[in-house]
């Protein structure tokens, strides 16, 4: 075979090998399977765990708003109001409703999304970190806010200074936030980014 015929036929395999890679998965990342991406402790994690927590939350705020109400500030740091007025109950119920959306969105949409993008972890893994970081960002715009309702005294006394509300508004979303941290910074997992770039 003449030179110029060898260079043309490994031409043409060099093409025929770039045609056969996704612009969006190069090689690299075409062994990653999508549960290395988001593996089961995650996936349950944030598919069934935390709607579980939002929908006790929702449930609690919905049908019991004037508990809810009153335990949102312990005692300790106010006295409990003798009159509630009706529009701090329909907050609560709509805070409640709120609560019930995280977790169906959580549940039905994300799951789906989740199912459908499982076979594509190029695709997934962005899906997710955007996901995650919404929540993360209201994790900590709600815990600041019950940090600044609390008074910066109280909220740093959670043994003397806390109810079971204020455990589960500081205590557990920190420790949702955490988790989320975890996924953001590769801890049991595996990630499609190589060489800075996403695949």
């Amino acid at each position: 075979m003449l030179p110029l015929e060898v260079a043309q036929c490994a031409h043409q395999k060099s093409a025929e090998l770039q045609a056969t890679r996704s612009p969006s998965r190069p090689l690299t990342s075409a062994l990653i399977h999508s549960a290395d991406i988001f593996p089961q402790p995650y996936h349950i994690f944030f598919g069934f765990v935390e709607p579980a927590l939002t929908i006790g939350g929702a449930v609690y705020a919905s049908f019991a708003p004037l508990p809810y109400h009153q335990e949102l500030v312990p005692t300790i740091v106010a006295a409990r109001p003798l009159l509630v007025h009706p529009a701090s109950l329909m907050a609560v119920r709509q805070l409640g409703s709120c609560f019930l959306l995280f977790a169906l969105f959580a549940t039905l949409f994300f799951n789906r999304v989740y199912k459908v993008l499982k076979p594509h972890p190029t695709l997934l893994e962005p899906v997710i970190y955007s996901y995650l970081l919404c929540l993360g960002i209201a994790d900590w715009t709600f815990t600041l806010a019950t940090i600044y309702s609390l008074g910066i005294e109280a909220s740093f006394k959670p043994f003397t200074h806390w109810n079971t509300l204020v455990f589960g508004n500081i205590g557990i979303t920190l420790v949702l936030f955490a988790v989320r941290a975890m996924w953001f910074a590769g801890i049991g997992r595996a990630t499609t980014v190589v060489k800075g770039k996403t695949a």
